[in-house]
């Protein structure tokens, strides 16, 4: 990972909010939300905020039960991985995009079958939904977001990449493509061009925030590529003045200050309280997308934030937002973080998808092989200024096939024992160096 801005600070009073403090828990939490886009191969909206939009004050139409379960799991997704990532290392930033994780494993879960499939859509928060179900909300909840803001430019791409020497089912290509609206290509993984396609693939998605995903070369036994990339483009509705931006220090969990660059500005603020921690809401464009900075309790780390907070919880402090006049401070950073999602996934309730002997995604290829998921590893953007946001995220599932059983063929010189396995006693032992004649 690398980072321009501290993680960490001190408590402020409520009534003039200086995010100093933000520790980037409620930027990570934002992310969740702010990103919380279905995704396609290309899908763009605006391409940038004009004059001050009209306030967008509810959805054009109301969410069906299967979208609104959609979007609940999302969340309490998000905030269970960000929760085991920062319980990996409590001191670090963690800047997560759950939505294209989920986006990612639910063109993955075309794939799965059985206990693989039932674990990964628990663990996605889906209960009892169908395939179906779950496709068709991803499509129309997409359907309605992207015209949601004009005033705000986001892009969504999902993509499937395989190896040319295997078959795809048709009834997977036909879920990913009409659903997820995924570019698909088979192509030669051998080849030593191959991670640069997809990685171009990912640079023009994500508009060059996020260079690559790929590895290179590709290893063996990978055989398909699952990648969803966002991009997220957004002003302030309304914005800071750079000459209001100060010298400031950030506190630490550990006490210590570092310098940092502090944005402020004088007005409305739709601020909050939640079980002591403290919020502020920042709108872009015409208000339907905002950023959620959650400062924790005097007192409290981040990692207690999170411990506290579930979807449950989430739905409480958001909807609690009130306006007042007051003085708001945030930090002007940018973020780059990389993470491996296997093991906080297995911990979460799928681990059978990342067993090579016991994985079933036996619905994506025609060959019948012993698939599992290798790799699922996140990368994500954040730039954050005086005159809003930029934010990207990819999510690869890298899908290989176990290799054969090791083997061992004696065609060479050996030892051999002759013995009793109990007592240990050896009635043979041999040095058999000379090629063995058959009797």
């Amino acid at each position: 990972m690398h980072t321009h801005a501290p993680a960490s600070s001190p408590g402020v009073p409520f009534r003039s909010l200086v995010m100093t403090a933000s520790r980037l828990a409620g930027l990570s939490l934002a992310a969740a939300t702010l990103l919380i886009l279905p995704a396609c191969d290309w899908i763009t909206g605006s391409e940038g905020p004009g004059p001050t939009p009209a306030e967008i004050t509810e959805l054009p139409r109301a969410l069906t039960p299967a979208e609104s379960q959609v979007l609940r799991a999302s969340t309490g997704f998000g905030l269970e991985l960000l929760r085991q990532m920062v319980s990996e290392k409590p001191d670090s930033t963690h800047l997560v995009s759950p939505f294209s994780a989920s986006m990612a494993l639910g063109m993955a879960l075309n794939g799965a079958d059985g206990t693989t499939f039932d674990e990964m859509r628990t663990t996605l928060g889906f209960g009892t939904l169908d395939r179906d179900e779950i496709n068709r909300s991803y499509r129309d909840l997409l359907e309605l977001l992207l015209a949601l803001d004009p005033a705000v430019s986001f892009s969504v791409a999902n993509s499937v990449w395989y190896d040319q020497v295997w078959t795809l089912r048709p009834s997977f290509r036909d879920a990913v493509n009409a659903h997820f609206g995924a570019r698909v290509e088979g192509i030669n993984f051998r080849d030593p061009g191959a991670s640069g396609r997809i990685n171009a693939w990912v640079k023009d998605a994500t508009r060059g925030r996020i260079p690559e995903i790929a590895p290179d070369p590709i290893p063996e036994d990978a055989v398909a590529y699952l990648i969803n990339a966002l991009h997220f483009l957004g002003d302030w509705r309304e914005a800071f003045d750079p000459a209001d931006t100060r010298d400031h220090q950030f506190t630490g969990q550990d006490g210590s200050t570092t310098p940092m660059r502090l944005m402020q500005r004088e007005g409305k603020i739709r601020g909050t309280q939640w079980q002591g921690h403290q919020a502020a809401d920042l709108p872009y464009g015409g208000a339907a997308w905002s950023m959620t900075v959650v400062l924790p309790r005097a007192g409290a780390t981040v990692q207690d934030l999170l411990a506290e907070l579930d979807a449950e919880g989430w739905e409480a402090l958001t909807s609690g937002f009130t306006e007042y006049r007051g003085i708001l401070g945030l930090p002007r950073f940018t973020v780059e973080w990389e993470g491996g999602l296997n093991a906080a996934l297995s911990r979460m309730g799928m681990p059978t998808a990342f067993s090579p002997m016991g994985a079933d995604f036996s619905r994506l290829f025609v060959e019948d092989a012993d698939l599992y998921l290798s790799d699922v590893r996140q990368k994500t953007f954040m730039r954050v200024d005086e005159r809003g946001t930029e934010a990207a995220a990819v999510t690869s599932v890298e899908v290989s096939v176990t290799s054969m059983p090791p083997s061992f063929i004696v065609d060479r010189p050996f030892l051999l024992a002759i013995r009793e396995r109990h007592s240990g006693t050896v009635l043979f032992l041999g040095a058999m160096v000379e090629p063995p004649t058959a009797g």
